[in-house]
């Protein structure tokens, strides 16, 4: 599922789209969970997009983050 959502192209909100960053938020109660996805989107040279990863352990805090943020994709385990 993660490969074919890097693959699709993304509508570039404005004519800057050599700029334009994707933005992923995790939610995750386990830090170290966290900081290894965020690691892994934020230092990998296979993807040919650029990432803007954001983590959060706190749903009701998510809940707020997601609103105002707007992230292209969210990441969750809470179970």
């Amino acid at each position: 599922m993660m490969k074919g959502f890097l693959k699709r192209k993304v509508d570039c909100p404005s004519s800057e789209c050599e700029t334009f960053m994707l933005k992923i938020l995790v939610i995750d109660r386990c830090h170290f969970t966290r900081t290894g996805i965020e690691a892994l989107l934020n230092h990998s040279g296979r993807f040919s997009s650029s990432f803007l990863v954001s983590g959060i352990n706190n749903l009701l805090l998510a809940k707020e983050h997601i609103l105002q943020w707007k992230p292209h994709l969210v990441i969750a385990d809470y179970g």
